[in-house]
């Protein structure tokens, strides 16, 4: 567990710093022709958004399964002592007789 949140860490930062490097200006020879609108600019903000988001809900994910385990580990665990408390109580009905 300890290493997928490394991995999404590593995947998170990755986006970031893509998304800097994308949205800095490092001098060129010669510009290119620029856009016709400033929306193809922020596409990498945007996949940013998107891949953080995905990262988000798949740790969202891992701790709700992580507690459902747990659940229903309790549960089975109540079971059992319920299924104990039942021979038990026949037990004692078999020795009273």
């Amino acid at each position: 567990m300890d290493m997928r949140k490394i991995a999404c860490a590593a995947l998170i930062a990755a986006a970031s710093i893509s998304t800097v490097a994308a949205t800095s200006h490092a001098p060129t020879m010669a510009p290119a022709p620029g856009p016709a609108s400033d929306a193809v600019a922020a596409l990498p903000a945007v996949g940013s958004l998107i891949v953080g988001g995905a990262s988000l809900a798949f740790q969202l994910v891992e701790h709700l399964e992580h507690h459902m385990v747990e659940f229903l580990r309790l549960q089975q665990g109540l079971e059992m002592l319920e299924l104990l408390h039942l021979l038990w109580e026949f037990e004692r009905l078999l020795l009273s007789k």
